[in-house]
């Protein structure tokens, strides 16, 4: 994991723990 996808799956966590009833849709169509 380079240092982009790990801010971006550190943004994403961080965006799941602050709204638990907000979801991402598709993580895999939008980390690429």
């Amino acid at each position: 994991m380079n240092s982009a996808e790990q801010t971006v799956t550190w943004l994403i966590t961080l965006g799941v723990l602050e709204s638990p009833k907000k979801t991402i849709s598709d993580p895999e169509a939008f980390l690429q």
